[in-house]
C-alpha cells in the first residue's frame, strides 16, 4: 500500500504492507524523518496503533515511513549516533500516521496478501511413494472413499434483496437439505454475471465452513466465520461511533450462571454495557438475566457473549474497562455473532456473505490478523499440474 498524506504540517509517505503480512519482529519497520533513518518509540507506537484492529498483538507489519516535517519541530540531539530523535508536538506526528496508514488500508478494501497464496502453492508437492518391504504388495490409495465431505446445491443464485446475515434472517435457515452429495460442477444463468464481481460465485461449502467460490480470473477459498466475524465488527464499530447500539428485547430473559464474581462484575459494568445494546441484570447470587440484545447480533450465542465479556472484565479488572476497551468487547461480541464454522450454508447465503465482504472495509482478515479468503490463480492451478497455457 502506498502512503501519501499531510496533516498538522506533517508529510507521511512511503509503502505499508497489508495486514495479513507480518513478521515476527520489527526488523522490517524502517523509519525516515527529513532523509535521516532514525528509531522512535513515537513512530512505532503509531504504526501499532493503526494497525490494532487488522492483526494479532504479537506480529510486526512491514512499513517504511518517510517523514518529512519542519527541523526546527525535531530535536536530533537526543543520541549520539542521531539515531533517536524527539518530536516537538509528538501527538501531531502519531495523528499523521495514524491517518496515512487508515486511508491506505480503506483504499485497499478487502485485499489480502498474496503471500498467503504463494505459502498455499508451495505446500502442494508431487506425491511420494512410501518405500514397502521387500516381496510386500505395492501400497495403493484408496480412491474409493471421498477425500473430503463437499456440499453441493443445484443452482447458483444472484444477491437477492433480503439479506441472509440480517437478523431477521437468523436461525431460520437451518436444516438444508442435500448438502451431502457429492459435488459437482454447476452451470446457471446468474453464474456468468456473478462471476464479475471481485469474489465471484460460490460454486459449494467444504468442511462446513470454507466456500469455494471461483470469479474470472481463479479459484477463491472463504473461511466463512472469519468474514463474517469482520463484517459484523465493522457494522457494530460503524453503529457505535453513531450512538447506542440498537437492540432488541428477549422475549423471555435469558438466565446465565456464572461464579458469583463473574456476575458481580458485570452488574458493575451493566450501565456502560447498555452503549453496546447489552442489558443486564443481577438475577440472583450466582446467575445474570440477560433481556436485551444487539439487535445486529440476530439470534447469536448470547450467553458465549455474555460469557467472554465477563472473562475480558475479569482480565482487565478496572472499573473504567468498558470505556477503555470498546473495541475489544466489540470484538469479542462480534465473534459469538457471526456465522459458525460448521454451519451449512445455502448458495444464496454464501453469495449473499461474498457480495458483503466486497462492501465491507477490511474484510480481507479477520479481526484477529488471519486472512478470510484465498485466491489462486489460473495460471497458479496449472502450473501446479505442469500446464502452460
Amino acid at each position: 500500500m502506498r502512503l501519501a498524506t499531510s496533516r498538522h504540517g506533517v508529510v507521511v509517505a512511503g509503502l505499508a504492507g497489508l495486514p495479513t503480512y507480518t513478521r515476527a519482529n520489527s526488523l522490517s519497520q524502517f523509519y525516515f524523518v527529513n532523509g535521516r533513518s532514525v528509531r522512535d518509540k513515537v513512530l512505532v507506537g503509531a504504526i501499532r496503533a493503526a494497525y490494532a484492529d487488522y492483526t494479532f498483538r504479537d506480529r510486526f507489519p512491514v512499513v517504511a515511513l518517510y517523514i518529512a516535517i519542519d527541523p526546527a519541530e525535531v530535536d536530533v540531539n537526543v543520541h549520539p549516533a542521531k539515531a533517536e530523535l524527539r518530536f516537538r508536538d509528538a501527538g501531531a506526528v502519531r495523528s499523521a500516521v495514524i491517518r496515512a496508514i487508515g486511508e491506505a488500508l480503506t483504499a485497499a478494501g478487502f485485499k489480502a496478501s498474496t503471500s498467503v497464496a504463494d505459502d498455499i502453492l508451495g505446500a502442494f508437492t508431487a506425491p511420494q511413494y512410501a518405500t514397502a518391504p521387500a516381496g510386500a504388495p505395492p501400497q495403493r490409495r484408496d480412491f474409493t472413499r471421498p477425500a473430503m465431505p463437499f456440499a453441493s446445491y443445484d443452482r447458483v443464485s444472484g444477491y437477492g434483496s433480503a439479506n441472509p446475515f440480517s437478523p431477521q434472517y437468523g436461525a431460520q435457515q437451518q436444516g438444508i437439505e442435500g448438502l451431502n452429495e457429492p459435488s459437482a460442477r454447476v452451470e446457471s444463468e446468474a453464474a456468468p454475471a456473478l462471476m464479475e464481481f471481485p469474489l465471484g460465485t460460490a460454486r459449494a461449502q467444504m468442511f462446513d465452513n470454507f466456500i469455494i467460490a471461483q470469479n474470472s480470473e481463479g479459484l477463491l477459498l472463504v473461511d466463512q466465520h472469519a468474514a463474517h466475524e469482520r463484517s459484523v465488527y465493522e457494522r457494530f464499530k460503524a453503529q457505535l461511533a453513531s450512538g447506542p447500539v440498537p437492540s432488541r428485547a428477549q422475549l423471555i430473559p435469558l438466565v446465565i450462571e456464572l461464579p458469583e464474581e463473574d456476575c458481580a462484575r458485570l452488574e458493575d459494568a451493566a450501565p456502560d454495557l447498555e452503549r453496546f445494546g447489552l442489558y443486564l441484570e443481577r438475577f440472583g447470587p450466582r446467575a445474570i438475566a440477560v433481556r436485551e440484545t444487539p439487535a445486529l447480533l440476530g439470534n447469536s450465542d448470547i450467553e458465549g457473549s455474555v460469557r467472554d465479556v465477563a472473562d475480558g472484565l475479569a482480565e482487565w479488572d478496572t472499573s473504567s474497562a468498558v470505556a477503555d476497551r470498546m473495541d475489544e468487547i466489540i470484538a469479542r461480541m462480534a465473534c459469538h455473532g457471526s456465522v459458525r464454522s460448521g454451519r451449512r450454508l445455502r448458495v444464496d447465503e454464501m453469495n449473499a456473505l461474498l457480495r458483503d465482504m466486497e462492501a465491507t472495509p477490511h474484510s480481507g482478515q479477520c479481526i484477529h490478523g488471519r486472512p478470510t479468503y484465498v485466491e489462486l490463480k489460473q495460471k497458479d492451478i496449472e502450473r501446479l499440474f505442469g500446464r502452460s497455457r
